[in-house]
């Protein structure tokens, strides 16, 4: 039986998703949302095999509370699912540098705290794996999501370096890379404030791919916006 400490844990997301295989297994599963009032009805079934916790990722104080609290609840973490992340949308050049800085921050940042605040626990038991959710875009840039793809392109290197890192230790690393699925992660891009700033990208974004695959329009775009 392995525990399993999933980010993320948006209903109908990869989050739960990971975490009804892991039940289906027989293992157990903490999952954690910056709003676990959403997973309530999810849990109930599972009993003590599951475990759900309010955590924001960006807020490093929570960090190691909530891995200790996993750890004191089951014993350790064998299964750590690096799940939570958005995209914000917009050009290289005009993206709003407040939404710049928040993709990396979520994408990338708290991604790398996360792992780092399990890790001691998993080099004490000489095992682990360690699954981050990267992207199609972290292997080809995708248009109107540069900084984005930029994040999820520094999250595969540092996968690929740790990877090698904590092998000698009994610990597995990989990266996941989904192209566009209808979780709300994708779904609510056109439902979201474009921060474009430059009038000459409008046009970009309203037939970008990806909001395309997932919305009939996209919202209209200003100054701003």
């Amino acid at each position: 039986m392995k525990t399993w400490f999933i980010t993320g844990g948006t209903p109908g997301g990869f989050g739960m998703a990971y975490a009804d295989v892991a039940l289906e297994r027989g293992d157990n599963v903490v999952l954690t949302a910056r709003k676990p009032e959403l997973l309530g009805e999810w849990a109930k079934p599972h009993g003590d095999k599951v475990l759900v916790l309010p955590f924001d990722v960006t807020d490093a104080r929570q960090i190691n509370e909530t891995v200790a609290a996993a750890e004191r609840r089951f014993g350790g973490i064998d299964v750590l699912v690096n799940n939570a992340g958005r995209g914000w949308h917009g050009s290289v050049e005009g993206m709003d540098d407040t939404a710049v800085r928040e993709t990396f921050e979520l994408n990338f940042f708290a991604v790398v705290a996360v792992l780092r605040a399990v890790l001691p626990g998993m080099r004490a038991q000489r095992s682990g794996w360690i699954i981050n959710m990267s992207s199609a875009a972290g292997l080809k840039g995708t248009v109107g999501f540069g900084h984005y793809s930029a994040a999820k392109f520094a999250l595969e290197g540092i996968t690929h370096v740790l990877r090698e890192e904590v092998a000698p230790l009994g610990i597995q690393v990989l990266a996941v890379e989904p192209g566009a699925f209808r979780t709300r992660a994708y779904a609510g891009f056109a439902d979201e404030p474009v921060t474009e700033t430059i009038e000459d990208y409008w046009p970009m974004l309203e037939s970008s791919e990806v909001l395309a695959a997932h919305a009939p329009t996209v919202p209209e775009l200003g100054p701003g916006q």
